[in-house]
């Protein structure tokens, strides 16, 4: 047996049969299915009738039920446990729905008995709990309670719920009349329910700035939740629900509790207006959402990805502004850049366009700068480079320029802090003292103007020359030479004195000191006469000195006292040490005459070098001990007859040279062989500094190859092998001499050429 229903005449049948109960036998010519419960409506019957080979036939009628609703019966609770929309009852543990089985029934007329019952499917199945009139009871369990309005409570309070395990039960009531005809039911689902409630935040309102969750209070923001159903069954069960922001102190900073009577009632979408969340402070906060459901389970669930909300409310605090070395103090050199850093604080930091720095004079703004460079999450650094505003300095004008600046920061809320003043003085390197501009030196020959640059990067007050400075060591050199000026500003002092030290030392070595100035204002570079009205020179002789860094003072005197000016410089004394090397040379040293070789020279460094010599003596080797035999001399005499020629070899030869061993090197002896280098002022190195480096070669002069020969000879006449072809025979009788003759193809230095032996089948015939 099936039927379909529908409410209304012009609604569409359903298109699936739903059974009535199971199949039934057919007994004396008849098949009964019940129909637990019926309602106002359309139904469809249909019946099946199967043989014994399962050939079925089947028919269908309509029925229209009208006016078939009873009384209202409705569960209101179960144990321990409320009914939830008339349907539901939830529990943590079965026995909790032990105990009272109440309902109400809102008519009592016509109604005999009251049935309570239970099935494990809620179709078939039904198990009754207990049947009973309501007039008369007749188990003391079960109680009836008018409510005076023509209804009332019944109460079954023998209930235990059954031992099963199916994660629901379901419970019905049936109001019947006195022939037993249903005149109402009420279904509802048990559910035991030991699972804590769920949910997902799909989104949150919040823009991310800087990989930081940011929540802008001054805007609605909505929390939208996703709750897991109760069992898949899309049954949401949430009777409770509180959204919390706890701040990073653990405070509750903001929060939201909704109450629900009805399942399925809980709302996915909470909205915090700008209005509920104007007391909330400055704070990282962090999302709490806590559930309860209908059967009594709770949950703390806390998002991870809303652990860190930044609630940004103040704009940036700044704390400091202060410029970095070496420009202390804020000061900086015109055309020189100035970098300073700004301390604040500020919850979420800074974007790309925080900043905003005016620079004014007099008020009126010159300057701007808008670009910064993160340090950590409270510095920043900028950097401004001052020009020469109006020419001020170009005009001979040494005093300070003060600039006033006003600095910003805004965060990324929009948030502006308020305005940072400080002020900056511009100079010109240190005014109205006299000091050294420039130093010359002598390199390769030329006088060199070194210029004293007065924007040091580690102190304005001291200029300083970044290239090296020297002179030959040997005395013969060209002095050094200081050149002092007097701005034009500043009175012209009686005398200067200069003094210099090393920059470990605390003792000042007097130079001299000058009494008048150059009165012919030949200045070194003319460009000069447009900041300064007299020049002080003086020679500076740094033979002696070790290399390294130096302090050199320049000391303006007055009848009142004094005023002084300090430069740094670099002074190049050092040795530059070849080591000589000669290139393809045999096992043993052996270098053969008649045969060229390339002597060459590896160095530390040729920064400063200019060119090399080399130079070689004849010594006995006995083990390592050398013994001169000879005094040096140089290389360089190969196309010169033999007369010893100084030769300079520079870069264009990659400072080596090519020895030719000519005839008159001693064959059979010893050469000690060095390079001498000078650099760009003229030392050269000494030998002395060669020999104790062990930066020498040794060349043996050896003859290891015996001479080519070739052999001709006259006979009868003839010379052979000049006539082709040779004879097949010579004969004694013919001719009895024969002219040997050897003719020496190699080696044509001569000079150890011991003597020529003349064999015949290998028997020694005669020698020369």
């Amino acid at each position: 047996f099936f039927y379909k229903f529908k409410e209304e005449v012009t609604e569409t049948w359903p298109t699936e049969w739903i059974p009535i109960g199971q199949r039934v036998n057919v007994i004396n010519s008849e098949a009964t299915a019940e129909l637990d419960f019926i309602q106002e409506g359309y139904y469809q019957f249909k019946v099946v009738a199967y043989d014994a080979l399962g050939n079925n036939e089947a028919t269908i009628t309509n029925v229209i039920f009208n006016d078939v609703t009873g009384p209202e019966i409705t569960f209101t609770k179960v144990g321990e446990r409320n009914v939830i929309s008339e349907k539901y009852a939830f529990a943590k543990q079965a026995n909790l729905f032990n105990g009272d089985l109440v309902a109400t029934l809102s008519d009592t007329t016509d109604v005999n008995t009251v049935t309570f019952e239970y099935s494990t499917t809620g179709i078939d199945n039904w198990v009754n709990i207990i049947t009973d009139n309501i007039t008369t009871p007749i188990n003391p369990s079960f109680i009836f309670v008018p409510d005076g309005t023509g209804g009332g409570t019944i109460t079954y309070n023998a209930w235990d719920y059954p031992p099963f395990r199916a994660p629901v039960l379901y419970l019905r009531a049936l109001a019947q009349d006195t022939n037993a005809n249903n005149m109402s039911t009420e279904v509802i689902n048990l559910y035991v329910d030991t699972l804590p409630p769920n949910v997902e935040v799909v989104s949150l309102t919040n823009t991310m700035y800087d990989n930081k969750m940011a929540v802008d209070r001054t805007k609605d923001v909505n929390v939208t939740l996703n709750y897991t159903d109760l069992n898949n069954e899309d049954l949401l069960d949430i009777a409770k629900v509180k959204i919390r922001f706890y701040d990073s102190f653990g405070n509750l900073a903001l929060y939201r509790n909704k109450n629900y009577n009805d399942v399925g009632m809980a709302e996915t979408v909470f909205t915090f207006t700008p209005v509920q969340m104007a007391n909330m402070g400055e704070s990282i906060d962090s999302l709490y959402i806590i559930l309860e459901d209908f059967a009594g389970n709770t949950a703390t669930i806390i998002p991870e990805q809303y652990k860190n909300m930044y609630f940004d409310v103040y704009p940036p605090a700044i704390q400091s502004v202060a410029s970095l070395a070496p420009n202390m103090n804020n000061t900086v050199s015109y055309n020189h850049p100035i970098t300073f850093n700004v301390n604040y604080n500020d919850l979420i930091g800074l974007p790309a366009d925080a900043l905003k720095v005016r620079f004014k004079i007099n008020g009126i703004a010159r300057d701007s700068v808008q670009t910064y460079i993160p340090v950590d999450s409270t510095n920043i650094t900028f950097t401004w480079t001052p020009i020469d505003f109006d020419n001020y300095f170009a005009n001979g004008n040494m005093n300070d320029i003060i600039v006033s600046a006003e600095l910003t920061l805004k965060d990324y809320m929009e948030h502006t802090s308020p305005v940072e003043n400080f002020n900056i003085n511009v100079t010109y390197g240190i005014p109205n003292v006299a000091r050294i501009m420039a130093i010359t030196d002598v390199q390769n020959g030329e006088p060199i103007i070194h210029y004293v640059n007065w924007n040091n990067p580690v102190d304005l007050s001291i200029g300083y020359i970044n290239e090296p400075i020297g002179m030959n060591q040997d005395g013969t050199g060209t002095p050094i030479k200081l050149y002092a000026y007097v701005p034009h500003n500043a009175e012209i002092p009686d005398s200067i004195s200069f003094a210099y030290r090393a920059i470990s030392s605390s003792n000042w070595v007097h130079i001299t000191t000058i009494s008048n100035g150059d009165p012919s204002w030949d200045f070194i570079d003319p460009s000069f006469m447009g900041q300064f009205q007299s020049q002080f020179t003086t020679d500076w002789n740094v033979v002696g000195l070790d290399s390294g860094t130096y302090e050199v003072r320049a000391t303006g005197n007055y009848n009142s006292g004094s005023t002084a000016s300090i430069i740094t410089v670099n002074i190049y004394n050092d040795t530059i040490v070849p080591q000589v090397a000669v290139e393809n040379i045999e096992a043993g040293n052996i270098v053969q005459r008649g045969e060229t070789y390339t002597l060459t020279s590896n160095f530390t460094n040729t920064d400063y070098l200019s060119a090399v010599r080399y130079r070689y003596r004849y010594v006995n080797v006995n083990g390592n001990e050398i013994t001169p035999v000879s005094s040096w001399t140089d290389f360089g005499d190969d196309q010169n007859g033999g007369i010893p020629t100084e030769v300079w070899n520079d870069a264009t030869t990659n400072y080596g040279y090519d020895w030719f061993v000519a005839p008159y090197y001693l064959f059979n002896n010893t050469m000690q062989i060095v390079a001498q280098a000078k650099d760009i002022w003229g030392t050269i190195t000494p030998i002395s500094s060669v020999i104790t480096g062990n930066a020498y070669a040794i060349a043996n002069i050896r003859d290891t190859q015996a001479p080519d020969a070739a052999i001709s000879y006259t006979w009868n006449g003839f010379t052979y092998p000049d006539l082709d072809p040779e004879p097949d025979w010579i004969s004694g009788v013919v001719d009895s001499t024969m002219i040997i003759t050897a003719t020496i193809t190699s080696d044509l230095l001569l000079a150890d050429l011991v003597r020529v032996e003349f064999k015949f089948n290998d028997e020694l015939i005669g020698s020369v």
